[in-house]
């Protein structure tokens, strides 16, 4: 194992490429230029980045940390922000070394359970016959739990509310986008199936057409949030 200080150049007459050529596993220990605190350490298998990576902030919290296998991100990450504060992201899906996955508690673990929620009572009512009154509160639901979020930012201080922005946004998106899904899902079913599940057809055809707008209204938000860095898509 090789270990090297500096950024390496690409010019084909440089040492560094001389250093590629001679030695393709190595590994880089890369330091911020004014302080003694470490850039990132990054390992390289037949020149290209490969294995265990570290990623540091200036003052030397933990930015991001996690495996390549050959220039992908694969396997699950830790990011963390200068305070301090960690999450860990899952790399199933997107894997370039800009994108920063799908989060595990933001994300993953709010559909995980509004999903088993919304199965749980579902069973639980149409057992007792009372599918009816689970549709109804299937409908409500995002909407009731949009209402609450807007009451909680506005009375809250500017303040407050940023922080609270920042800090939950991505799980309140999730499990609104998560609530409106199931809720256009059963909307189709009760189309499909309105006379033995006593619903009533018309109505919730309408609810699939509010549902889909409904949830492309969260997935701008979500977008929009990405965008200004509130969240992690």
């Amino acid at each position: 194992m090789v270990y090297s200080y500096n950024t390496f150049s690409s010019s084909e007459d440089s040492s560094a490429a001389y250093f590629l050529k001679r030695s393709p596993n190595y590994t880089i220990y890369q330091y911020y230029g004014d302080s003694p605190n470490l850039l990132h350490i990054e390992r390289y298998q037949a020149n290209v980045r490969h294995g265990k990576a570290q990623y540091f902030h200036r003052n030397g919290q933990l930015e991001a940390e996690g495996e390549f296998d050959h220039w992908q991100k694969v396997g699950f990450w830790t990011y963390g922000a200068e305070d301090g504060s960690r999450d860990m992201h899952w790399h199933i899906i997107n894997h370039s070394f800009y994108e920063q996955g799908i989060s595990v508690f933001y994300t993953i673990l709010p559909f995980l359970l509004t999903v088993t929620l919304l199965v749980f009572l579902g069973v639980r009512l149409a057992k007792k016959g009372r599918y009816p009154l689970y549709y109804r509160v299937a409908v409500i639901l995002p909407f009731a739990l949009f209402a609450l979020w807007g009451v909680a930012i506005a009375s809250l201080g500017e303040m407050d509310a940023l922080a609270l922005k920042r800090s939950y946004a991505q799980s309140f998106l999730v499990v609104v986008s998560t609530a409106t899904a199931a809720m256009v899902l059963l909307s189709l079913i009760n189309v499909i199936w309105a006379k033995r599940l006593r619903v009533r057809r018309y109505t919730s055809l309408l609810f699939v057409f509010v549902g889909l707008v409904f949830f492309l209204f969260l997935m701008w938000l979500r977008v929009m949030a990405a965008i200004s860095g509130a969240i992690v898509m």
